[in-house]
């Protein structure tokens, strides 16, 4: 066990060969010039991830702020960080995801579950803009809230002239 087997693989264990995959860092602060290598899947598999978030945050009508994008970014960012260090303390091949499914993944998966949207995001389904929700709400209801009172569509706010302009599913079921 002195060598790493995902090391030897992947630099072509002894045949010259090297996987095509394979991103070098130069190692900083090394007097003997090493590099830190960095598979292709470390950066490929958490960038899908990244940009299905910023698709979903995009349809649902979020901003970087609270979206899930942003803190996937971080997350990432942040493991990375511990990646390296685990590399550096341990001074042996360090598997990079090990380190970065639970920083991009984990985050946005608790963040989805403390938001209550963990269902929407699994399937994939965007979160409709609150504009449109609320004007869902008052067609569902034939106009009335839970105590019976009237609901009218705000008459000035976030609601996009599209959205005020065209004819709703309500519209529709009276025609």
């Amino acid at each position: 066990f002195k060598k790493s087997v995902m090391v030897e693989v992947a630099t072509g264990g002894g045949t010259g060969e090297s996987v095509p995959m394979l991103l070098r860092l130069p190692a900083l602060g090394d007097p003997l010039g090493n590099q830190r290598m960095l598979g292709f899947g470390d950066v490929a598999l958490p960038g899908l991830l990244v940009s299905f978030l910023r698709r979903f945050d995009i349809l649902s009508g979020r901003s970087l702020k609270g979206g899930y994008f942003l803190p996937a970014v971080i997350g990432y960012t942040i493991a990375m960080f511990v990646t390296l260090m685990a590399l550096y303390i341990m001074r042996i091949g360090q598997p990079a995801l090990l380190y970065l499914v639970p920083g991009t993944l984990g985050t946005t998966l608790v963040l989805a579950w403390r938001r209550g949207e963990l269902q929407a995001l699994w399937k994939g389904t965007p979160l409709r803009p609150a504009a449109e929700r609320t004007l869902d709400l008052t067609c569902a209801t034939g106009g009335r809230g839970p105590q019976g009172v009237l609901l009218e569509p705000p008459r000035q706010g976030p609601v996009s002239a599209e959205v005020r302009n065209s004819p709703t599913d309500c519209d529709l079921e009276r025609a």
